[in-house]
């Protein structure tokens, strides 16, 4: 199967530099069907017994810099793998702290293991690296770096370890990038972003990248990095296939991180494999597990916004682990078009009689006691939106900083705006242009303002006293307008509302240009995060329930954003939260304004 999983962010051409690497590259047999032609003669018999395949792994781990800053997790990640490691049968050769020339040598006796009958090999590296012109690089501890040209001639070739591993012409290789965001060398090279170059994953190999390029990974508080724990955890867990392995150490790493470490994979693999610890194949059929096909099955379309796909699911298991929910996800999707097409109708600005306004309420809204305008312009041409007054489900369980999920009433209706603010919009207000994608021109979001920034332009606009009070949005009522009263993880297909790292083009886009969701609301998934009015906390143990913004106790040292960006991978769920300080300034991260007349 052939899959492309990406996240957070884009890679650069060169001059990238990362630390906490940690580089692994498997090369297992794999369980083919039948019906599977070999690839480059590289298939394994299913006659051969597994314990005849020998298992061999080179880690090093890189700690001890000379010439850079030192690295604390490097060396432990090493051993906390290789000990994993040999649980599952690999013969492990460790090494850490080692320079050039040591890890050459230890790299090429590695690869003559190989070719000697090692059915599978398994490479590891941590500690720092580098990307310039499109090669990444491992970096040896006794590196003098000044500029990219050296990488060549002091560092070690990404290349050489998948050259050495191909000319073992194993089945499948798995390549894991685990990458921190210190950069040690950003002074002497041309091009200073972080992140690893994009490795193209050739026929029969499986990329994984602990965070997308120019991203953060963190090194971790403890003893290990947090990719690294997660990942030595799922490796031992038997009868998973190895893509919904990565899948799963991606979805722990992300929920831990509160958004902000988002790993992600590409794999261009033929037939299944699964990382167990299976001692013989036989030449038995292997019997189909109507379970995993079940589970699998639901796993594409488990984000889907069409309910048809759903309906197919319900006729092909009417009594499946997932019907109630394909129920759920049918009416949520039902309501929310609903929703959308009652936005759409011409609504009487003047006062109602009836004292209802149903036309934007999704399900479960109150009722508003006397019309209010669907949506005005500011003087400053920024259009805002109509959102009703209503109570929803705020928060996620897949995510432990969005935990627990509690219910919020938003009395009181408000405005936000249509789109994020713009750097046209900025420009008439502030005077200039912060943006990093000024060539995109003046529709799109307005990017590297910080929170402290954004609140400066919402004083401007309160001083022009339109009638209306302006301000950032809280965490409760940016979600509450996302979701639109939806309750599943997106408000509708993520390609068709949301620029995002699998169609953005490595830059922000034009607001507008996705469709809005049920109130009408364009971008509120990706093309930039939004700042809220929040102070960070961990969890919503506490949190206000009447939707204001929750300006007590937490991180006083951190704002919240929410929504995700150009960077982001598929999991731009409507609880996505991240947080940064308040004077913090990123090429994705913009805001949009709400407010009450």
């Amino acid at each position: 199967m052939t899959v492309q999983s990406h996240s957070r962010f884009a890679p650069f051409e060169f001059g990238a530099i990362v630390t906490g690497l940690a580089l692994a590259l498997l090369l297992v047999p794999m369980q083919y069907s039948a019906a599977l032609a070999p690839q480059d003669n590289r298939q394994l018999s299913r006659d051969q017994p597994q314990t005849t395949l020998h298992r061999i792994a080179l880690v090093i781990g890189n700690g001890a810099y000379r010439n850079v800053t030192p690295l604390k997790n490097p060396p432990n990640d090493a051993t906390l793998l290789a000990a994993t490691l040999r649980k599952l049968g690999f013969e492990v050769t460790v090494g850490t702290d080692k320079s050039q020339r040591e890890m050459k040598q230890l790299i090429r006796e590695f690869g003559e293991r190989l070719r000697g009958g090692g059915g599978v090999g398994l490479f590891y590296f941590a500690g720092h690296g580098a990307q310039a012109r499109g090669h990444n690089y491992l970096v040896p501890v006794d590196a003098e770096i000044q500029t990219e040209a050296d990488l060549e001639d002091v560092a070690v070739d990404v290349n050489y370890v998948l050259n050495m591993m191909d000319d073992a012409q194993n089945a499948l290789n798995i390549v894991i990038l685990d990458a921190c965001r210190n950069n040690p060398f950003a002074r002497s090279f041309r091009s200073a972003e972080e992140g690893l170059a994009q490795v193209k994953a050739p026929t029969g190999t499986l990329i994984a990248y602990a965070t997308a390029p120019d991203s953060i990974a963190a090194d971790g508080g403890g003893a290990n990095s947090p990719y690294a724990e997660e990942l030595t955890k799922q490796i031992q867990v038997s009868g998973v296939l190895l893509e919904t392995m990565f899948r799963r150490v991606a979805e722990q790493v992300s929920s831990r991180s509160g958004g902000r470490q988002e790993p992600w994979f590409s794999a261009n693999v033929k037939g299944d494999f699964y990382f167990t610890n299976t001692t013989s194949l036989s030449n038995t059929p292997a019997k189909i597990d109507a379970v995993a096909v079940e589970r699998e099955y639901w796993e594409t379309i488990r984000s889907s916004s069409d309910a048809q796909d759903y309906k197919d699911y319900l006729q092909a298991y009417p009594s499946g682990a997932y019907a109630g929910v394909a129920r759920a996800k049918i009416r949520q999707i039902e309501t929310a078009k609903s929703a959308q097409r009652a936005n759409s109708q011409p609504t009487n600005t003047q006062p109602s009689n009836s004292g209802s306004n149903k036309a934007s309420e999704p399900a479960g809204a109150a009722k508003t006691s006397g019309s209010l305008p669907k949506g005005f312009r500011s003087q400053q041409g920024i259009e805002m939106v109509y959102i009703p007054p209503g109570r929803f489900m705020m928060g996620s369980y897949s995510n432990d900083s969005g935990k627990p999920m509690h219910e919020v009433r938003i009395s009181q209706a408000f405005y936000m705006g249509k789109y994020e603010v713009t750097q046209g919009q900025w420009q008439g207000v502030m005077g200039n242009n912060p943006s990093y994608f000024k060539d995109c021109g003046s529709k799109c979001p307005v990017e590297q303002v910080s929170w402290n920034d954004a609140q400066d332009f919402i004083n401007k606009l309160n001083d022009a006293n339109d009638g209306s009070k302006y301000r950032l949005p809280s965490e409760a009522e940016w979600e509450y307008a996302c979701r639109a009263g939806t309750t599943g993880d997106y408000a509708g297909d993520l390609d068709s509302i949301a620029w995002y790292s699998a169609n953005f083009g490595s830059k922000t886009h034009p607001v507008g240009a996705k469709q809005p969701n049920g109130f009408g609301l364009y971008d509120m998934y990706g093309n930039v995060w939004e700042w809220c009015q929040d102070w960070y906390h961990p969890s919503y143990d506490g949190a206000p329930s009447d939707g204001s913004a929750w300006l007590s106790g937490g991180e006083q040292k951190y704002r919240v954003f929410r929504g995700g960006s150009w960077t982001n991978a598929t999991n731009l769920r409507s609880a996505l939260r991240a947080r940064s300080t308040p004077d913090d300034r990123e090429s994705n991260i913009g805001f949009r304004v709400v407010s009450v007349r």
